[in-house]
């Protein structure tokens, strides 16, 4: 997560309680190019923080699994 700060990341995690579209989160969160909004959200989903949602492409949300770490 060394390319955006926490508190960015902070905002965006309560943001995304409900699913929100990629175009979104990139021009009204983070305010980063949608490709850098996409590794961003990569990153998160590979650490099992959020999900993309199974109805929509491109919209995602907080993880409802439990932590395991």
């Amino acid at each position: 997560m060394n390319q955006i700060a926490m508190d960015r990341i902070n905002l965006l995690l309560s943001k995304l309680r409900q699913p929100v579209h990629i175009s979104f989160i990139a021009s009204n969160i983070l305010r980063e190019p949608i490709s850098k909004t996409k590794e961003i959200l990569d990153d998160l989903k590979n650490e099992g923080i959020i999900e993309e949602s199974e109805l929509a492409k491109d919209y995602f949300h907080v993880s409802s699994r439990p932590d395991t770490h």
